[in-house]
């Protein structure tokens, strides 16, 4: 995966994506959401030894790294309004960490969607149909972690390409926008998904 470049700091920032449909270990591809990799033997336990304990709850936007200001989450929250109402079975959740850079970012995403408890109003469906985008801004990565009902919809490399087209506003400093132009992206995406669909 091609690196970005942050022209501000020169520091970069690698987009990666988490797939359900892949193992956040070793990305080998599984079928049929299998309780364990077949290629490296790994399982949702594992991620519970790596990151002990329990994460909050997924608000809609949870900014614990502190990169966005009020106007900056007002815009993120606009777009996610504006992605669920084309598409309101998909709940877009966004989240920035700083994790240690020896952490993997694909298994920490994994963990935080599987072990995040669910809010007072949120049902087991409504995860399912969860979109995770997790920023480490610690370490310049980003990877999306799409639920069960919600990963179908995509492939794979659609998947990524919602956060590849972030990089032209990550590198400009415009962190908020580049989470919209990932927002934007997808649903263009998805709507292409939508009209491949046979009629009924």
């Amino acid at each position: 995966m091609r690196l970005f470049q942050n022209k501000q700091n020169q520091r970069k920032l690698r987009l990666n994506t988490s797939v359900v449909a892949s193992c956040p270990a070793c990305r080998a591809q599984l079928k049929d959401h299998p309780d364990w990799c077949p290629q490296c033997k790994f399982t949702g336990s594992d991620s519970m030894e790596v990151f002990a304990g329990t994460p909050p709850p997924l608000p809609p936007i949870l900014d614990v790294a502190s990169v966005w200001s009020p106007a900056e989450l007002r815009s993120i929250a606009s777009a996610q309004r504006k992605i669920a109402k084309r598409f309101p079975q998909f709940i877009w959740k966004i989240c920035t960490v700083e994790l240690d850079p020896t952490q993997s970012l694909d298994i920490f995403s994994f963990w935080m969607f599987n072990a995040a408890p669910l809010t007072g109003d949120e049902t087991a469906e409504q995860r399912a149909w969860t979109v995770l985008l997790i920023i480490d801004a610690a370490n310049h990565k980003a990877t999306v972690t799409p639920g069960y009902s919600a990963e179908p919809w995509l492939s794979e490399q659609e998947w990524r390409q919602g956060l590849l087209q972030m990089r032209e506003q990550w590198e400009r400093g415009k962190t908020a926008g580049a989470v919209a132009k990932y927002l934007s992206t997808t649903q263009q995406l998805l709507e292409k998904s939508w009209q491949r669909l046979p009629p009924v």
